[in-house]
């Protein structure tokens, strides 16, 4: 008979109150890791190819939430200025 024990998680209540408070007193030490990581995980090229999938994934379902809770999406700002083809062809023609 195998083991089926489910292994406990070890990242519990009291350690992310301790990771909280280590990240809150060492803020510039973290912060620098963390920058270090990141700039050392994105030269791999299957970790580039991963988080730009992720990324992709999250901005859609958050295109969609945005959609879905807001309406159609009217654009800002001013409209851009629409200029007829014949216009074009004449300034293209004179140039």
């Amino acid at each position: 008979m195998e083991n089926t024990q489910e292994k406990k998680s070890t990242y519990t209540s009291a350690v992310k109150k301790a990771i909280d408070k280590y990240r809150k007193n060492n803020l510039e030490k973290f912060n620098e890791k963390q920058r270090e990581y990141y700039n050392e995980a994105k030269q791999d090229e299957e970790w580039r190819k991963s988080f730009n999938e992720r990324c992709r994934i999250n901005n859609q379902k958050y295109r969609q939430k945005k959609k879905e809770t807001l309406g159609e999406i009217k654009p800002r700002g001013r409209p851009r200025k629409v200029i007829p083809p014949l216009i074009i062809n004449n300034i293209i023609a004179t140039i």
